[in-house]
């Protein structure tokens, strides 16, 4: 694997380790992580041909650096030629970081590891801490940061945080090694141009997120299997939302080439798209976390998938995952829900502008606009991941018999389908269609609320077993525009 000098006593891979996710962190992630995994995973990458690893203070509240130290010393010690990374952490309780906050997160973090030198050391995310001045100023944390590396006990010191501005008035004052900034150099966002030039300026390597998490779709590799799923699937659906599906949704797919009998390609969908509403579809290699996910809808950019369930690429794609992974259903992203489900959508401006509303919104939540603190941010975004749920992916709308002039046969129940896990799900629509007849009780039918909509919490691994019905999508749109101090709550 490749490796790059970073200084004379360091050499690392391209690839780094973050591990964040096994200190155990469910309300950003959603999902536990059992400690014994976590250590199988570290144990794991330490036997890999990956030479370097991140961690920091505030992962976990410290178990993933004391799961990292448990490890190092059953192996007996950091493998040779091994780069560890941790990170300086403000105070979570009082939000200081000032000289004696950083050398006591420092003190926790070699503990923790059980070592007695780490080999990078940054300074975490200080815009989040309460007075700057206690980082910057003659004997602040950052004076603090530069006495542990000349006491030796870290070979290089850096800085890793996302405020542009701060950094920018920051690096050209201080003798910095290394650098992070968090997902302000993508596809999608430049904003780190000028910055990242200071930083070669002054010799200061870059360890920066990268874009892998974008693909370039690779349509001349698409197999004939993957067709023909492709096909079956639409086919299989065509009639049944002819007769189902809301006006927008029918009216978009007449708009745009999605062809049902083999793969979509995305550069002949996204420029119509993108004339009619100005979104654009974003190939992306499978989930992205909610910030990633909320910062492209800001840009109008819709992430969509690549692969197809029930084929080879879907199942090495999830095959650490358990899922129901069937031709009528799966819970897992994949292109037949991402473009035929959501796409028709983003040519109808009144939706366009509603998802791209719900973005901004989400995106000022995981910020903390409002500086309502981390335990609000996580209850509000989820009252926002509640309501997105039971709307644009699995609502109803009621059927009012103007949409049967665009079908091919009237609607025969009460509802009309507009949610995307419904549209590219064929078990969800015949669940709803005999559930409606009376055919069925596996699920209800809920008149709309948003405060109802926005406490209901979801199970993404089956059918639904409860929709709730608008009787308009302006009454959606409307709801969510007079109501978005809901997704504020102040405790």
């Amino acid at each position: 694997m490749e490796k790059v000098n970073i200084s004379n006593e360091l050499c690392i891979t391209n690839i780094c380790f973050g591990t964040s996710a096994l200190g155990n962190m469910p309300e950003t992630y959603g999902y536990e992580v059992d400690p014994s995994d976590a250590e199988e995973t570290i144990q794991a990458i330490f036997q890999s041909p990956v030479n370097f690893m991140d961690t920091s203070r505030n992962y976990g509240m410290g178990r993933s650096e004391q799961l990292i130290g448990n490890v190092l010393k059953k192996i007996g010690g950091k493998p040779i030629n091994f780069v560890l990374a941790t990170k300086i952490d403000r105070d979570m309780t009082t939000d200081v970081l000032d000289a004696d906050v950083t050398r006591r997160s420092f003190d926790e973090s070699i503990k923790a590891l059980g070592t007695d030198q780490i080999d990078i050391l940054h300074l975490h995310d200080p815009e989040h801490c309460k007075d700057v001045k206690d980082i910057t100023k003659p004997g602040g944390a950052l004076d603090a940061l530069f006495k542990i590396k000349d006491e030796g006990l870290v070979n290089l010191v850096g800085l890793a945080m996302g405020d542009i501005d701060l950094m920018e008035k920051i690096i050209p004052n201080w003798p910095f090694d290394v650098l992070i900034n968090h997902n302000r150099y993508t596809l999608l966002n430049r904003q780190a141009d000028k910055l990242f030039d200071l930083a070669h300026e002054k010799g200061i390597k870059i360890f920066n997120a990268h874009e892998s998490y974008i693909i370039r779709q690779k349509y001349d590799e698409v197999t004939n299997l993957e067709n023909r799923i492709w096909s079956e699937l639409f086919q299989n659906l065509e009639f049944e939302l002819d007769r189902y599906a809301s006006k927008e949704y029918l009216l978009g797919l007449r708009s745009l080439p999605i062809p049902n009998n083999m793969f979509p390609n995305f550069n002949e969908i996204s420029p119509l798209i993108e004339n009619s509403t100005g979104w654009s579809l974003l190939p992306v290699a499978g989930f992205l976390d909610e910030e990633l996910f909320f910062e492209i809808n800001t840009k109008r950019q819709f992430p969509v998938t690549d692969i197809i369930r029930k084929s080879p690429r879907f199942d090495e794609k999830y095959s650490e995952i358990q899922i129901e992974n069937d031709a009528g259903y799966t819970p897992e992203p994949d292109i037949f829900h991402d473009v035929q489900g959501h796409t028709p959508f983003l040519m109808n401006k009144d939706y366009a502008n509603f998802m791209w509303e719900i973005g901004l919104l989400g995106y000022e939540i995981i910020k903390d606009k409002k500086a309502l603190g981390r335990d609000l941010v996580i209850h509000n975004l989820k009252r926002l991941q509640n309501f997105s749920w039971w709307t644009y992916e699995y609502g109803l709308l009621k059927n009012h018999g103007e949409t049967d002039a665009l079908r091919r046969r009237n609607n025969d129940i009460e509802y009309e389908i507009y949610g995307a896990g419904i549209i590219s799900s064929l078990n969800e629509v015949k669940n709803i269609v005999s559930c409606a007849k009376g055919e069925s009780g596996q699920s209800k039918f809920i008149p709309y609320d948003i405060e109802e909509v926005a406490m209901t919490c979801f199970d993404y691994s089956h059918i639904q077993d409860r929709y709730f019905v608008i009787d308009s999508m302006d009454e959606l749109y409307k709801s969510f525009a007079d109501n978005k101090n809901l997704f504020w709550f102040e405790g």
